[in-house]
């Protein structure tokens, strides 16, 4: 988690692309 914690801006990016791959899963 310290790679997280150092890349913060990176985990809010990839955050929103797993969050909207979720969205997606579901309208398919």
């Amino acid at each position: 988690m310290g790679f997280f914690a150092e890349a913060g801006p990176v985990q809010i990016f990839v955050s929103n692309h797993v969050c909207n791959l979720l969205i997606l899963a579901k309208i398919y």
